[in-house]
């Protein structure tokens, strides 16, 4: 995979989610080390560090945990059950389901729809994989209907999901502490840039950044060390 793939690959991971993604390892760890409630006691994470206020906006899945959330507020580290839904996966989703059944937390699932041929096309196995690794790791599954039911048991089995995982090339960070691989991130919108530049450091990237086209320019003019462009096609100040 060339170093743009990989970047792209982990700028993917971190698409942007209600609240903020799962931005590091180090939030990982601190779930991982986080004691769980006291018995009898439902404390249920939705995936994300914080979730969107009651009536701002949200999308997916999220709109319903938005509301489950009155009834059972978010927590997102020391929770007895972490709950997913397929419309609404968060970055790293399997690796916290994974941190969730390895401190003793349950993991429910809610599922809706699946990729299948009329609408997705070809590569549909690499679409449903994901979502069937996390159905099948489930302590309970929730069916946003019958049809959706049906669909997962069509585009879902357990054998599909496992040998798509083993056909899944395991994503290999790319380390450049020599700082042979150095990266000019350019985005107007300070929350993508950072999200971006992120994904670049998190497989072992140098990063400058600039904000529009001209201050890329002048960075680019002081530092031959930059060997790959990350950059956002509409920037202010006249310039794309």
């Amino acid at each position: 995979m060339t170093a743009g793939r990989r970047i792209v690959a982990a700028a993917r991971r971190r698409a942007l989610a209600p609240g903020v993604a799962m931005r590091d390892l180090h939030d990982r760890r601190r779930i991982g080390a986080s004691p769980l409630p006291p018995p009898g006691t439902v404390a249920v994470s939705y995936g994300v560090p914080q979730m969107p206020a009651p009536g701002a906006a949200a999308a997916g899945g999220f709109v319903k945990f938005q509301r489950l959330a009155e009834a059972f507020p978010h927590e997102p580290r020391a929770f007895s059950v972490l709950y997913l839904g397929s419309s609404s996966v968060p970055p790293g989703a399997e690796a916290l389901a994974r941190i969730t059944r390895g401190r003793g937390a349950r993991l429910a699932w809610n599922q809706n729809g699946v990729a299948y041929p009329a609408w997705h096309g070809p590569g549909i196995e690499r679409v449903n994989a994901p979502m069937g690794r996390l159905l099948h790791a489930a302590d309970h599954v929730f069916y946003q209907s019958a049809f959706c039911k049906l669909g997962a048991d069509v585009y879902l089995p357990r054998a599909v999901a496992e040998e798509q995982e083993s056909l899944e090339p395991a994503f290999q960070p790319l380390h450049a502490t020599d700082g042979s691989l150095v990266v000019l991130v350019v985005e107007d919108d300070p929350v993508v840039r950072e999200f971006a530049i992120s994904a670049c450091r998190e497989i072992g990237c140098t990063v400058y950044q600039a904000g529009d086209g001209e201050e890329a320019l002048r960075i680019l003019a002081a530092h031959d060390d930059i060997v790959l462009l990350f950059t956002d096609v509409g920037l202010p100040r006249g310039m794309n």
